[in-house]
Order: structure tokens, then C-alpha cells, then sequence
């Protein structure tokens, strides 16, 4: 019996590398420079989620879709997760969370050439009242204490469509993660970015990021076991620090 393993072993070597490897389905969408389809290693986050998997013999599969959709199918077992979404009390019925992968605070933008917003000062969020807002589509931090105090506002699937749209006046302010704010007024006006200002007052100051994983793909839940001890071991061994660098993170 030991000469019949031992043959085994040395014919196929890449069995035991074949099998201990586990692919692992996430759908996301484009929030520049967290996640894009056109972007180095799929953007930060889909960084991060592939060192952290790598440290576990996990296999990430990325496919891109509109934000909703990359949702709906985490939600229905289609994928085992999405990224990088907020731990919020109004998803936890249809969906695990991870530890955190990356933090940052929620601002709000405006355009200074925007007459209508010349004097405005926030202090709470009924201050937005009268205002049109704009933010990215599944941001329920955001939606969520705007819709409460009744405030207008119109979601996109891409971040850069906001930031037109302020630009046109057609919105009056964006609320969103201040690192995609940067990222795409640098992109988009490289000439003019002293034409918006980031407010002093963070609509809210710091926001962790994780991936919000699906209860019905099987094994979820080991899955998810798995990858937060991939992240713990990056994180010890210096890897998510040199992520966080790369892109200018200060963490």
C-alpha cells in the first residue's frame, strides 16, 4: 500500500496543488480605485482580496457587472461575494461580512463654479434639504439617512457619471468615498481640480470596507472562515501594508 501512494506522488505531482486550490466566484462592479475591469490586479480591493486568498490556496474569479446585478447574484448564491461594501444592519439578513479590508471616511463634493452651493455650510443632514445629491448605486450609508430626512437624491452605477453631472449642474453635491472622489476629479478635470472642494465635515468620518458574502453559495461560511484568515496573515506579514502604499493609503 505505501509503494502504491509513493508511485502515486511521483507521477502526479500536481494532484495534491490541483485539489488543495478552491476557485472562488466574486462579482463586483467599477469603483475606481477600489475595483475596475481596466485596472492593475482589478483595481485595490481586488488587490487586497487576491493576496488574501493567495495566502489561503484560495482562487478569485472576477466578473463585472452594473452594482445592482453584482448584488443580486451574491444574494442569490451566483457568487460567492461581492466588494467592497459597508457592514450594514439592512444587509445582514442576506449576507455574511468579512473583517475589514479597507477604511475610509464618506465626504461630501461640491463644485465651486455651482452658485447655488457658493454659502453652503453642513452641520447635519437636513441640511441638504432643497439640494439635489448624487452618490454611486448600493451605498446604503449614504441613501439611507438621506431617505429618512427626505432628501433628494439619484444614484449612478459609476462614480465618473456623478462627477459630470455636478459639473453640468445638474446635480449639487456628491456624497461618496473620498478616495473615489479624488481619484476620478484627477482623471476626469487633471486641469481644473481646484474647480471642487471636499467639505471639512465628513458626512461620515470613517467607514469599513469588507466583502459582503452570499448565505446560499455553498460553503459560505468556510469560505469566508478561510479568507479572513488569508487577510489576518497578510496583514501580519507586511503584504496589506505595501497594498495600502502602492495606492497612497495611510493606514
Amino acid at each position: 500500500m505505501v509503494k502504491k501512494f509513493l508511485i502515486i506522488i511521483i507521477f502526479f505531482p500536481s494532484l495534491a496543488v490541483i485539489s488543495a486550490e478552491h476557485k472562488v466566484p466574486f462579482a463586483i462592479g467599477e469603483w475606481r480605485p477600489y475595483t475596475g475591469e481596466n485596472l492593475e490586479n482589478y483595481g485595490m480591493a481586488s488587490e487586497i482580496i487576491t493576496a488574501a486568498c493567495d495566502a489561503v490556496d484560495l482562487v478569485p474569479e472576477y466578473s463585472f457587472y452594473p452594482w445592482r446585478r453584482a448584488e443580486l447574484y451574491v444574494e442569490q448564491g451566483k457568487s460567492f461575494a461581492t466588494f467592497p461594501f459597508a457592514d450594514v444592519p439592512e444587509r445582514k439578513e442576506n449576507f455574511y461580512f468579512s473583517n475589514v479590508i479597507v477604511s475610509s471616511s464618506i465626504s461630501v463634493l461640491k463644485y465651486k463654479k455651482n452658485k447655488k452651493t457658493l454659502n453652503f455650510i453642513f452641520k447635519q443632514v437636513k441640511d441638504f434639504s432643497g439640494y439635489n445629491i448624487g452618490t454611486t448605486i448600493g451605498s446604503l450609508r449614504i441613501t439611507a439617512p438621506l431617505k429618512n430626512d427626505k432628501i433628494n437624491y439619484e444614484e449612478t452605477d459609476n462614480f465618473d457619471l456623478s462627477l459630470l453631472k455636478l459639473q453640468a449642474g445638474r446635480i449639487d453635491f456628491i456624497i461618496d468615498n473620498e478616495v473615489v472622489m479624488i481619484d476620478s476629479i484627477r482623471r476626469i478635470f487633471p486641469e481644473n481640480t481646484d474647480d471642487f472642494e471636499i467639505l471639512d465635515r465628513d458626512f461620515v468620518s470613517a467607514v469599513n470596507y469588507k466583502i459582503m458574502v452570499s448565505k446560499k453559495y455553498p460553503g459560505s461560511i468556510n469560505l469566508l472562515k478561510q479568507f479572513n484568515s488569508g487577510l489576518e496573515i497578510i496583514r501580519k506579514n507586511g503584504t496589506l501594508r505595501q497594498i495600502y502604499r502602492k495606492y497612497g493609503i495611510d493606514h
